[in-house]
């Protein structure tokens, strides 16, 4: 059986046509959709607690749905710049039996060659309950990591000369509803991912995480603050400065690098992330999926001050990216059957922190 699975490994790294849909290749890699708005399919919905927070979510029609665009009154707090590579998208990462190769897919797009590329879709958007898309795109890899060396990273890609893998299909979706507190709504969104296998398969390594990169421009100049829950505590972060630091109580030591990246404890309950938008203090609380299916594998927290340009003083240059391991199996055999489809998806809340607060997503400091 693992020579079959080899064999079949060796035969999919070889280029792949296109799928479903059409295979987009943009000269730059750092490419932002936004900037492009007939690129884009945008989803509105109204609640706060005078129907006064207006949430509108764009996904890329030609890097694979990717959501570039989380716009709360009217601001985009979402870096869409290198879209393919980040914005708000589901990725997952494999490494087969008896190999410590290790493969990365983003959302069926990629930009770890010096050009962007992703496929285009079309979408069903509907006012105030989702947007979903009509096709399944190919998954492929965007680069691997030869002997699970992440020092050591090899830009792979469906086009332009470079081998690649694919093994999975993939197709997004997002839900929309409304919840109701005693002053107003707060906004749930159900942000869903999900995988078609195109051949049987099984990995020693399978892990997949929901990506949310922060514009830090933005993050400046809406004084952002994250409220970090670990068991019946609150930990407050601000993430407009220059600098980054959490507080060594909630990051699993293991995994710090300081003033840079952090990986958090896996008994995190939630995150809220709070901008003050027009005057008005709007929060977005990811919820951590700690029921089965799921697995969680924790999360990331890091900044990036130069990724789009040398200067780590100009905002515009960088990010603040968040991770959240929805799967996370390592040493557990993980198979697919030919045609197998599995949903993989991540709830956010969007209201007033005391609107959050009463659903128990608390942005109130205890000691």
């Amino acid at each position: 059986m693992k020579y079959l699975l080899l064999i079949l490994f060796i035969l999919l790294l070889q280029q792949n046509q296109a799928l479903g849909g059409n295979l987009n290749v943009i000269n730059v890699s750092h490419y932002n959709p936004m900037t492009n708005p007939g690129k884009t399919e945008s989803v509105k919905i109204i609640g706060g607690e005078k129907q006064d927070i207006e949430v509108d979510i764009r996904l890329s029609k030609e890097l694979s749905g990717i959501a570039v665009g989380l716009l709360l009154n009217g601001v985009n707090v979402i870096e869409a710049d290198s879209a393919a590579g980040a914005a708000w998208q589901t990725s997952y990462i494999i490494s087969a039996i008896n190999n410590l190769d290790i493969y990365v897919f983003n959302q069926a797009a990629g930009n770890s060659t010096p050009f962007a590329w992703g496929y285009s879709n079309v979408f069903s958007a509907y006012p105030g309950k989702g947007i979903v898309a009509w096709d399944w795109n190919p998954i492929c890899a965007d680069h691997m990591h030869p002997d699970g060396d992440f020092g050591n990273s090899v830009a792979l890609c469906p086009t332009g000369g470079y081998a690649s893998a694919t093994f999975i299909e993939g197709r997004p979706r997002i839900d929309l509803s409304k919840v109701s507190v005693s002053t107003g709504d707060v906004i749930k969104i159900t942000h869903e991912y999900s995988y078609r296998a195109l051949e049987n398969q099984a990995w020693d390594v399978f892990a997949l995480e929901q990506a949310f990169y922060i514009d830090r421009l933005v993050a400046k100049q809406r004084k952002l603050k994250a409220y970090f829950g670990v068991r019946n505590k609150v930990y407050e972060v601000f993430l407009g400065g220059p600098g980054l630091s959490v507080p060594k109580k909630i990051v699993y030591e293991a995994e710090i690098v300081e003033n840079q990246s952090y990986k958090l404890r896996k008994d995190l309950n939630y995150v809220v992330f709070v901008w003050n938008i027009k005057g008005k203090n709007i929060g977005v609380a990811i919820d951590m999926p700690k029921k089965p299916p799921y697995k969680f594998g924790g999360a990331h927290l890091n900044i990036e001050r130069t990724v789009y340009g040398p200067d780590p003083n100009n905002y515009a240059h960088g990010n603040i990216n968040w991770h959240t391991w929805i799967e996370h199996k390592n040493g557990e055999i993980v198979s697919f059957a030919k045609g197998d489809i599995k949903n993989f998806s991540l709830d956010y809340y969007v209201g007033t922190p005391a609107q959050l607060n009463e659903l128990g997503y608390k942005s109130t400091i205890r000691k």
